[in-house]
């Protein structure tokens, strides 16, 4: 990336991208606030969601934000910082999505009355259904599942931010569902590989999502994809707990 030569040492020290200007020249941009962070961000979402945080480079993490190499350390000291803070940024921007659903979820279970194996089932549903669209539904939400399965296979410190973000919250009101439908506590051990089978049906749709396009003939997940998809989960989930209680 080509630099642009500064009068003064202020000048050089500052971390700048590198933008087009007229005629194809380019020009410095001063980046040292917010937007430099935030591009960053998104680059790293795209690149580590794709090749992992040991298959980029900082010179290519750089590259792909448009900024110059120096602005890494200087707003996040490290790659390293960059891979967590992708973490922060999933779960503000799509786990507070999710922790809403669970709350409203765990907030219904809470009522005293009995409820109906048809209700229960369509709160897990719900749960099942709001996570599908929000990580599932278009090509940068699938880089946030392939950023969620790469922690699970090799957990970093990333793994505690989105753990405590939305793993969590979201683990324990699929729990509480799943343990209403079978009658058992949340912590008992069958509801608890209960959770983990169900979220990983959802998130295969994220790792899965080209097989399932070339085995449909579909060109991309659409929103009549999406409720075709919502539709058989509901009776395969219907099915699974047909008999509980």
């Amino acid at each position: 990336m080509k630099q642009i030569k500064h009068s003064s040492d202020r000048a050089r020290s500052t971390p700048q991208a590198i933008s087009p200007g007229p005629r194809g020249r380019s020009s410095a941009v001063d980046l040292r606030g917010e937007k430099t962070r935030a591009r960053l961000v998104e680059a790293g979402l795209r690149l580590f969601g794709r090749h992992g945080p040991d298959g980029v480079t900082t010179r290519e993490l750089a590259s792909e934000a448009g900024v110059n190499l120096a602005a890494i350390p200087y707003h996040f000291r490290s790659k390293e910082g960059v891979y967590v803070a992708v973490a922060q940024s999933i779960v503000e921007r799509l786990g507070g999505e999710l922790v809403r659903v669970a709350e409203r979820v765990n907030a219904s279970l809470s009522q005293s009355q009995r409820r109906p194996r048809s209700e229960l089932i369509g709160l897990l549903l719900e749960l099942m259904t709001s996570m599908l669209r929000t990580i599932c539904l278009s090509q940068e939400r699938t880089l946030v599942g392939m950023f969620v399965i790469r922690e699970q296979m090799q957990p970093s410190d990333a793994f505690n931010v989105l753990y405590d973000g939305f793993m969590r919250p979201v683990g324990a009101a699929y729990a509480n569902a799943i343990a209403a439908l079978r009658g058992l506590p949340a912590d008992d051990t069958r509801v608890g590989i209960e959770v983990q089978m169900l979220v990983g049906q959802v998130l295969m749709f994220c790792i899965g999502r080209e097989t399932l396009l070339r085995r449909l003939r579909w060109k991309q997940l659409d929103e009549n994809h999406i409720r075709e998809i919502e539709r058989v989960m509901e009776q395969v989930v219907g099915q699974q707990f047909a008999g509980a209680r």
